[in-house]
């Protein structure tokens, strides 16, 4: 049985860390992409955006400009601050806003990405956390998205 892991220090990400993964971001845009699957659930003021993650799958995500928590569950690394973290069991970490990731999956995983806001539908809470929604995964293929939106 894995232990909670709850994180006090904030996942930063520095100016340099961005261009890297933007850098890495273009290129994986010019290899086969994957699809990742992305569950949206809004609800009590809350957007929750969870991404299931298959072994191999390397993904970057878009700009965050938004403090947010982030659930980690599985065996991932992520590229933190121009470091590569290694995260395996289930974590509860705060996020800072201005962040950018590159996450390898080990093994399937679940990423959940959860921020507080006024939204009612998915688009508006994706244009209140990023302002790259062009990029998200979850823009890549309608049929890879499970949404529920409860108006509570």
């Amino acid at each position: 049985m894995s232990a909670l892991i709850v994180s006090e220090v904030a996942i930063p990400t520095s100016a340099a860390a961005v261009a890297s993964i933007t850098q890495l971001e273009t290129l994986l845009s010019e290899q086969p992409q994957q699809q990742a699957e992305t569950h949206h659930l809004i609800h009590g003021g809350m957007y929750c955006r969870t991404m299931v993650l298959y072994p191999q799958y390397l993904i970057t995500g878009a700009l965050v400009k938004v403090s947010t928590t982030l659930i980690i569950s599985g065996h991932v690394t992520v590229y933190i601050d121009e470091e590569p973290v290694t995260f395996n069991g289930y974590y509860v970490l705060p996020a800072s806003a201005g962040r950018k990731q590159a996450i390898l999956a080990h093994t399937e995983s679940y990423l959940t990405m959860l921020v507080a806001t006024d939204a009612t539908s998915v688009a508006e809470a994706e244009a209140y956390f990023t302002d790259e929604v062009d990029k998200l995964a979850s823009h890549k293929d309608a049929a890879h998205n499970r949404v529920i939106v409860t108006g509570v």
